[in-house]
């Protein structure tokens, strides 16, 4: 029968413990170390990038363009926002087109009797807006002053300026006026005339929601005016 000794095993089973210990905690302080120092970036559209560390978890982005100013939301996957669709609206009779963002509603509205030969509203979410042709027999510059100076309207400030657009010349209206239950609006018009035809473009706003996105949709459906 043979007898086999081992001699000192409590310490070298203490010793294996310990080097054990030292590779669980090494491993831990790394990890924490990495975590606060290694961070994801993003960016969107370059206009817009920050860092997150790399043990946080991104689960929606909700991106408002119309610093714009469109409001697009994307989760996980991270994809590029969609940009705000437009449809278009063609007036056949009137040979006319212009284009719009999709989520507006629109209304054809007719003036038996007026020099308004074509009304077209649009309306979404606290906008609202409307498309005019006019058949008008005298020029634009009196037709804006005789509107001005007949109307009703509270300005609280007013600017008009000249514009062209496609080749035709008009002018461009902003200001703000304040309505019948105290609030402030927001408003830009464009009006344009071809021979005795005016062509007048409105968009409203409340004051408050009014930004730079609000005016590129304006200016979008300004731009997209096609006469046929």
């Amino acid at each position: 029968m043979h007898v086999v000794f081992i001699s000192n095993y409590k310490k070298k089973l203490f010793r294996t413990c310990l080097i054990l210990v030292a590779w669980i905690g090494l491993f831990i302080i790394l990890n924490i170390l990495l975590s606060k120092n290694i961070n994801y970036k993003f960016t969107i559209n370059n206009c817009l990038s920050f860092s997150c560390p790399v043990d946080f978890k991104v689960e929606n982005i909700f991106v408002n363009e119309h610093n714009k100013d469109e409001t697009i939301e994307t989760g996980l996957p991270f994809v590029n926002p969609r940009t705000e669709t437009f449809s278009n609206y063609k007036s056949i009779k009137g040979k006319f087109s212009f284009d719009y963002p999709s989520i507006f509603v629109l209304n054809e509205r007719e003036f038996s009797g007026s020099e308004i030969l074509y009304h077209i509203e649009f309306k979404s979410d606290g906008t609202n807006g409307f498309v005019q042709v006019w058949n008008l027999p005298y020029s634009l510059n009196e037709f804006l002053e005789k509107a001005k100076s007949t109307s009703q309207l509270k300005f609280e400030y007013f600017s008009s300026k000249p514009i062209k657009v496609n080749g035709l010349e008009g002018y461009f209206w902003d200001y703000s006026i304040t309505d019948r239950n105290g609030k402030q609006i927001k408003c830009n018009e464009v009006f344009l005339q071809k021979d005795n035809k005016i062509y007048r473009i409105s968009y409203f706003v409340p004051e408050e929601q009014w930004n730079a996105y609000q005016k590129k949709i304006f200016f979008d459906i300004v731009n997209s005016l096609k006469i046929y």
